[in-house]
């Protein structure tokens, strides 16, 4: 049944060995490496920091995407960027929403934006 089949299935699948999980899991990472270097052309940062279901409990996954990242970094003029798991966790985007209220409230000086 394909109802079954969830994100933790298929990381446990492809840690496994299982062939179809690994081809899901290096075609996601060759996407998700391609988003990535396409920021960091527009962006150029030092540091690149991801977090995801996928990245925290899937080695598969980030030794693809680690791979891809390292094959395109060639054709960047600056290719001096760290890709770094988030320390913050599943808290990282509200964490994220709430600095950016604060920080628009604290360039306001206190007037509401």
């Amino acid at each position: 049944h394909l109802d079954w089949i969830n994100l933790y299935t298929l990381i446990d699948a492809t840690e496994n060995g299982d062939r179809l999980g690994i081809s899901i899991m290096k075609r996601a990472a060759d996407y998700i490496g391609m988003a990535i270097m396409n920021m960091v052309c527009m962006f150029n940062p030092q540091l690149v920091i991801v977090e995801g279901k996928i990245m925290r409990n899937s080695q598969v996954f980030m030794q693809e995407l680690k791979g891809k990242l390292e094959k395109e970094k060639r054709f960047l003029p600056s290719s001096a960027f760290a890709l770094e798991l988030a320390s913050l966790g599943k808290h990282l985007c509200a964490i994220g929403a709430a600095s950016f209220i604060l920080n628009g409230f604290i360039e306001s000086g206190g007037d509401a934006w």
